[in-house]
């Protein structure tokens, strides 16, 4: 479905793009400006560690996905 949607081309610059979103280091707010959302057996969960799992596991899923359609 990329391949269709994309081409070879297209998928080669979301590939490059990814890996530009996944070399760019996450902005870290300041102890003070944390926002804590949750907590778990290890202490608390905060919003800025859930943008960056989301960033991280998005990256990961979409680079397998460019992968798997330029074979």
């Amino acid at each position: 479905m990329l391949t269709t949607a994309l081409g070879q081309t297209g998928l080669e610059h979301l590939r490059q793009r990814m890996n530009d979103l996944s070399n760019r280091p996450a902005a870290k707010p300041a102890d003070k400006d944390r926002v804590k959302i949750g907590w778990s057996s290890a202490g608390p969960i905060y919003a800025d560690e859930m943008a960056e799992r989301s960033r991280i596991s998005t990256v990961r899923h979409a680079l397998q996905d460019i992968a798997d359609a330029m074979g």
